[in-house]
């Protein structure tokens, strides 16, 4: 998933930025096939398989077996980090607790601020109650009664509830890094089958088919899986709520979609492995929102050792129904405003004078460039990963790296542009393409992942 970046419209570029190191899947079970063969091509987006009701029955009688020995996670999603106050509430029982150790308590926690303590930046004010140095939770009772209240820059406030329960801690300033460096994180501590369903729901579009929901739901999993098992340990929390990892939006007022429940239901535990040296293990089951006709290697992206089902080079004609996603129309961007947002997000080149040339430098076989060389008024030239360039340009602008840049003298014109996200591992307007010919979430995740199987990891 890609740091800052915002390849969602509807859909999320989703899994970008984590690295591709195997990660050791612990005790797993052989599940056989996600759903059962696929029928006819012809069948249209609103129309039942025939075979359905039999593929939903296996599912969920496979999750039943299994839910004596499930040892079900818990994942911690950061939902908001480096902030200088909250806002929170809690409509009905709740616990403040500590190590352990409860604070505070009562029936319900209206609307309240979460602050440090004045002239104490390691201590947590909830309200009145100043707490002891270090993280504080809160717990609700029932569950998805935690509202969390957002008010960001350039749009209206706005509230969301959640499941599980906050945990919120202060972050140290450090003397020699930005003034912002310090503040206060939240954290969502969730049991991963209550995540997944709103990460579908940000994912997807309603309307959409179920197999497609079914394979996001297995591809979802096992990214998080993934990164709570590879990274997780080496930070506080495992996956950003945002397309730097997967989006999330807690429950809505609306609640979850029957879809999306029922995806995440009839897949209850399965992920995506691979056959690697050392064995069975899961891995970064990246995807994007339209590949626009192949995939791509992650090593082109995310700067990871290649495996087998992300080497890309899929042949995908599916994501052709994304329409304006598939096939973008030209963006133009002065030469002072493409070096102003390259200077921003590369503030190490401050001193970059305006680009006046961009070269590409090395391309895939399909002809998507992997490596810019920018020269400028003055100073050396500079070579940069496009992955990194087009980020710079911002996501929703310049809708992926797979377009021409052509020198219109004092602009620059990107042109003939293909699919929307970094192309790497599932491409979810394919997904949807071959859902709607009738394929099962098992045939797209094999396709789109080559080499991969599926196995249920609890």
């Amino acid at each position: 998933m890609e740091n800052s970046d915002s390849d969602l419209s509807g859909l999320s570029q989703g899994c970008r930025m984590s690295r591709l190191r195997a990660a050791s899947m612990g005790s797993i079970l052989t599940f056989v096939l996600l759903v059962s063969p696929g029928a006819g091509c012809s069948r249209s987006a609103t129309q039942k398989s025939p075979s359905s009701s039999r593929s939903d029955s296996s599912l969920r009688s496979s999750a039943r077996n299994q839910r004596q020995n499930s040892k079900e996670p818990f994942i911690r999603v950061m939902l908001i980090e480096r902030a200088a106050e909250l806002a929170l509430a809690v409509a009905g029982p709740y616990k403040v607790r500590q190590k352990g150790r409860i604070l505070a308590q009562g029936p319900n926690l209206r609307k309240i601020r979460v602050t440090t303590v004045e002239g104490q930046p390691q201590r947590l004010q909830i309200g009145q109650l100043a707490c002891p140095p270090g993280p504080i939770e809160i717990v609700p009772r029932t569950p998805g009664t935690l509202r969390l209240y957002f008010n960001q820059p350039k749009r209206a406030a706005f509230s969301r509830l959640y499941g599980g329960f906050a945990r919120i801690s202060c972050r140290p300033s450090k003397p020699s890094a930005a003034a912002n460096s310090g503040g206060i994180d939240l954290i969502n501590v969730i049991k991963l089958e209550e995540y997944l369903p709103s990460v579908l729901q940000a994912e997807l579009y309603a309307e959409w088919h179920i197999e497609a929901y079914r394979a996001q739901a297995v591809a979802a999993r096992t990214y998080a899986l993934y990164e709570m098992r590879t990274f997780g340990e080496k930070r506080d929390y495992d996956v950003r709520a945002t397309e730097a990892s997967q989006v999330y939006r807690g429950i809505g007022d609306q609640g979850y979609s029957e879809k999306a429940l029922r995806a995440v239901r009839n897949t209850r535990g399965i992920v995506c492995t691979w056959a690697s040296p050392l064995g069975e293990r899961i891995f970064s089951t990246y995807y994007s929102s339209a590949c626009g006709g192949m995939t791509q290697n992650a090593a082109n992206c995310f700067k990871s050792p290649s495996i087998p089902p992300l080497a890309g080079g899929v042949k995908c004609s599916y994501c052709n129904i994304g329409g304006r996603v598939y096939r973008w129309e030209p963006v133009r961007l002065s030469k002072d405003e493409l070096t102003q947002l390259f200077v921003q997000r590369f503030p190490q080149h401050a001193g970059l004078g305006t680009i006046r040339t961009i070269e590409v430098v090395r391309s895939t076989a399909d002809g998507r460039p992997l490596s810019l060389r920018l020269r400028s008024d003055s100073g050396p030239s500079i070579t940069v990963d496009s992955y990194s360039f087009r980020l710079a340009m911002g996501g929703h602008r310049i809708l992926s790296n797979h377009c021409k840049i052509v020198d219109l003298g004092s602009s620059f014109e990107f042109r003939e542009g293909r699919g929307f996200g970094h192309a790497v591992g599932l491409c979810q307007w394919g997904t949807e393409g071959q859902a709607r010919l009738g394929k099962k979430a098992s045939e797209i995740l094999s396709y789109y992942y080559p080499g991969s199987r599926l196995k249920r990891a609890y």
